[in-house]
């Protein structure tokens, strides 16, 4: 992350990125992160399967679910 706009809430103290939060910064569920990530790969013609296993590949790498 680099510009504050790619920090979770405009914070550049926030660990996460805006995509991972909600406008106020806070963290959005697995769940709801994983299905907006299979939708973006799915626009970009990936079929379902790779769609969900490649937003949780890119998930795992992320510090938010890194453990989870």
């Amino acid at each position: 992350m680099m510009k504050y706009q790619d920090f979770g809430g405009g914070d550049m103290t926030n660990p996460y990125c805006y995509f991972c939060t909600d406008k106020a910064g806070k963290l959005k569920s697995k769940e709801e992160v994983q299905v907006a990530l299979s939708k973006f790969f799915l626009k970009q013609g990936v079929c379902k399967e790779e769609a969900e296993r490649k937003s949780l590949e890119l998930m795992h790498s992320a510090p938010a679910w890194r453990k989870k």
